[in-house]
Parts: structure tokens; sequence; C-alpha cells
């Protein structure tokens, strides 16, 4: 993207302004150019699709456990919330820590 905005020092063709950023043209003009668009699609992108596949493998053992004791729930709890934290994108692990979501919680305990 590029501004046209004027420059009013008699300037050379193709020379630089101080900053690095913009070029002066022979009409006093400068030529503002702007840096490119961040790519934003990474915050809607789950976080970690690879290891999807792994934890999914350990959820089954251990929900194929004879008993589900307190450990065992435990580590069911810790891998269902990786897997959770595998598949959302950041923007959801984001809004998670929004004191609505906060809130929310307190009032429902």
């Amino acid at each position: 993207m590029a501004v046209a905005a004027h420059h009013n020092s008699s300037s050379s063709s193709g020379r630089r302004l101080p900053d690095g950023d913009d070029t002066v043209h022979e009409s006093g003009t400068a030529v503002l150019t702007a840096n490119p668009a961040i790519d934003i699609s990474i915050a809607l992108r789950a976080c970690n699709l690879k290891a999807i596949p792994e934890v999914l493998k350990r959820i089954r053992a251990l929900g194929e456990a004879p008993s589900v004791d307190e450990k065992t729930r435990l580590s069911m709890l810790c891998t269902a919330k990786e897997l959770v934290r595998a598949l959302e994108t950041p923007r959801e692990t984001m809004i998670k820590h929004c004191p609505a979501q906060v809130c929310s919680r307190l009032y429902a305990d």
C-alpha cells in the first residue's frame, strides 16, 4: 500500500527519507509504504492438531483401566484438558482468560 504525502524539501528522484520507509520523488511528494498486513489466520487455527491422535490414544488407554481410582481420574482429566488445548484456537484460549469467564465460574460454583 502506498500513500502520497507532500514533502516540502527539494530532493532528487528516489531519495530516501530519514526514517527509511518513504521515498521522495522529484515532485516533492513522498510515497509512504506501509508494512504488510499481519496474517491473523493463526488465531483461528487449532493450536496443535498433530498432537490429537496421540492424546486420544492416551485417553482411550486410561478409559480401558479395570477401575477408575482417583489417580486414574485425575490422569484422565489432565489428558482431556490437553486435548482441549490442542483443539482450541489461540483466540479461544484467550477468551477463556477473560474476566467474564472467571466470573461465570465463580457464580456457577
